[in-house]
């Protein structure tokens, strides 16, 4: 464990020259409920969100941005990229590969992960800003196999980030991600598009505006297992 920190430090102190950077982390609902239709609005949202967070990053104050598909297990497409820089990843497949059961712990795990190897943290005014986490599902989710203790463990991962909820036009009925995010997170529900992208402008405004400050990150920020790819979904 003392060697990893130490390895983790050495990362921090050699990127020390870098401006820090706003993250974001788009997390995407690949479960069969999101199959066909759901699940090519949700990429072309990706990609309108991905063009504004472009728009946006600079020299100065860069944006990077990754996907996460997710639905009984989740996987990461792509690392934490610059916007600037980069093409999106190609995201045309999930509409056919969708499939299985919508568990959100596992995709809040694999956030987890990827928040504790990515983000540049410990306090020191060039660490990374808060991440903004963005959800592109139709509301549902499954947690009946989910105890009261695993999902609010995972959500703790998400108390210093900015949550954004967006539902897909039209909504779904189902409101259990909504239920389940509840008061236990911060979080702000996006009625389509027109709202995700204020909401995104938000907080790429903050980002811009913000002192360069220390940022102090919670003990939940520690590094587990990857979970392995969604069910029968195969990139």
């Amino acid at each position: 464990m003392a060697g990893q920190e130490t390895n983790l430090k050495k990362n921090f102190d050699s990127s020390a020259s870098q401006p820090r950077r706003l993250p974001v982390y788009f997390l995407l609902d690949v479960s069969a409920s999101m199959r066909g239709e759901p699940v090519r609005l949700a990429v072309t949202h990706i990609h309108r969100l991905r063009e504004q967070l472009q728009a946006s990053s600079t020299v100065r104050f860069p944006i990077y941005a990754t996907v996460i598909a997710y639905n009984e297990t989740a996987v990461q497409l792509c690392p934490l990229l610059p916007c600037s820089m980069t093409q999106p990843p190609d995201l045309s497949f999930c509409a056919t590969a969708a499939a299985g059961a919508t568990l959100i712990p596992a995709a809040l795990t694999r956030l987890q992960t990827s928040l504790a190897t990515e983000l540049v943290r410990w306090g020191k005014a060039d660490g990374d800003s808060k991440p903004v986490v963005v959800f592109l599902t139709d509301g549902g989710c499954l947690n009946s196999t989910d105890t009261d203790y695993t999902v609010n463990a995972r959500l703790q991962v998400l108390a210093n980030c900015t949550t954004i909820v967006v539902r897909l036009v039209p909504p779904s009925e189902d409101t259990c991600l909504i239920n389940l995010l509840g008061t236990r997170v911060d979080y702000k529900e996006a009625k389509g598009l027109d709202d995700a992208l204020n909401y995104l402008e938000r907080e790429v405004q903050r980002f811009q505006h913000e002192r360069q400050r220390p940022i102090c990150y919670p003990t939940a920020y520690t590094s587990t297992t990857p979970a392995s790819g969604p069910a029968n979904f195969n990139p």
